[in-house]
């Protein structure tokens, strides 16, 4: 039996509470949010799953967030965040915005042990209702799909699909992804992303889009 990691807080919707699930959604929320605000979406995904029976599952993230009261974010993008880091070219910027990624991603609450972390919780959320990796999907929106793609791309196997709704890579760089993506692990990714969004900007998603293609994803 796997052990479950320190999560503060977790709740799970099933859509028939009487059968044993075919597909478990993983659900990440964005900074200033919490299992909640995301979990509320579920009801509305059975269309999408092709009216499968699921469970979806939504952890609260681990670090306060200065938007309010009981809401989190995933690692810490409140103290790095500016606009041109998701508006420019990777390319484009100063080691010194370079850094801002590095100090999310690399640091001891960075996005990377935020994935070896949940990773961890969604083995034990997959032998919880029995299912596989085959079987799940990690759904996130912003910050959470930002943890979402990382922790899907650095999992030993591959989920079925990985649903990244207004999020990026970070950084969005295709040597850095190479770099993190577990060797032959390529699961599906779907990226969805307003045109208008004034926090991530539209180019960082188009930009972890090519480098995701280039590094043999699709």
């Amino acid at each position: 039996m796997i052990k479950a990691p320190e999560i503060k807080n977790w709740k799970y919707y099933q859509s028939d509470p009487g059968k044993k699930p075919d597909c478990l959604i993983f659900m990440l929320h964005g900074c200033g949010g919490n299992a909640d605000d995301i979990l509320k979406l579920a009801p509305q995904l059975e269309k999408q799953t092709g009216h499968k029976n699921f469970v979806a599952v939504a952890p609260d993230a681990f670090l306060p967030s200065v938007e309010g009261k009981d809401v989190y974010q995933w690692f810490d993008i409140e103290n790095n965040y500016s606009k041109d880091l998701f508006s420019k070219p990777y390319a484009a910027l100063s080691e010194r915005e370079k850094d801002k990624f590095t100090a999310m991603t690399e640091k001891e609450n960075g996005m990377k042990k935020a994935s070896e972390t949940l990773n961890a919780f969604l083995d034990f959320c997959q032998e919880k209702f029995g299912l596989k990796d085959s079987q799940t999907v990690l759904f996130g929106y912003s910050q959470g799909a930002m943890q979402a793609l990382d922790m899907g791309i650095s999992r030993q196997k591959a989920v079925k699909l990985i649903v990244c709704v207004s999020g990026c890579l970070i950084p969005p760089d295709k040597k850095a992804i190479e770099d993190r993506a577990t060797k032959n692990v390529r699961p599906e990714i779907l990226m969805l992303h307003g045109t208008k969004d004034n926090v991530i900007n539209i180019n960082a998603a188009e930009q972890t889009a090519e480098a995701l293609s280039k590094a043999g994803f699709k």
